[in-house]
């Protein structure tokens, strides 16, 4: 293992705080951090694991094989995302389905409900699965004759990331129309999508419908609007 460092920088760049986090192998990047009221560090590594670190950087809890990109603050909860395997009837094989999942902060376990962002997919009739697929991934090359080419698309040898969630931001208060505070605004990469998840009625009340290209982190901004990373 190596260490890696956050850093709590003012708006002048100067280091306020730091924190020594672990990582399982040499790696270019870590994910995003979020940090809580006390103080303490939600750190996701590249491998997928969460972990609370306290302000000398002892780990608290780690959740293994839980928690990849980003993680929120929800009602007194962590929401953040899981990877489960799943096979797509709507696209006749496995697909790697981003799960949003409800942690206790203090240690590290599952509370609350899950949501499968699939399953929310398929069950909107304004969302088709299939032209998803074939827009962003069969007209893109990424895949061809059944194989993946594109390791950024490939879970494994069969199952393929068809969202690949990189980003969860959870809006702190009302900004107009369905831009609640609670919802969910989320990057589905893949798929060139930022969406708005009810996450209490389990629904998709707002989809992009901009030209956008593997993007990550769309944030609001304090006048309504959407900051967005498409890179």
């Amino acid at each position: 293992r190596i260490e890696r460092e956050v850093y709590l920088m003012t708006n002048d760049g100067d280091i306020k705080k730091q924190w020594d986090v672990e990582e399982p192998y040499d790696v270019r990047r870590n994910n995003y951090p979020l940090i809580l009221a006390g103080g303490d560090l939600i750190h996701l590594n590249y491998k997928g694991n969460i972990a609370r670190y306290d302000n000398n950087s002892s780990i608290v809890w780690k959740n293994e094989n839980l928690g990849h990109h980003d993680a929120g603050y929800y009602n007194d909860t962590l929401v953040t995302f899981s990877r489960e395997n799943v096979f797509s009837d709507k696209i006749g094989r496995l697909i790697q389905d981003d799960v949003i999942k409800q942690l206790d902060p203090d240690t590290g376990e599952y509370t609350g409900k899950n949501v499968s962002l699939y399953n929310v997919m398929v069950n909107d009739s304004n969302i088709n699965i299939s032209e998803l697929y074939e827009e962003n991934l069969l007209q893109g090359r990424e895949v061809e004759n059944g194989t993946i080419k594109s390791g950024q698309y490939r879970a494994s040898n069969d199952s393929i990331k068809l969202f690949h969630a990189n980003s969860i931001t959870v809006l702190k208060k009302d900004y107009g129309g369905v831009f609640e505070k609670g919802n969910m605004l989320l990057s589905l990469r893949n798929i060139d999508k930022v969406v708005l998840l009810d996450w209490e009625d389990e629904e998709i009340v707002w989809s992009s419908e901009i030209d956008l290209d593997r993007q990550h982190h769309p944030t609001m901004t304090s006048d309504g609007n959407i900051l967005i990373y498409d890179n």
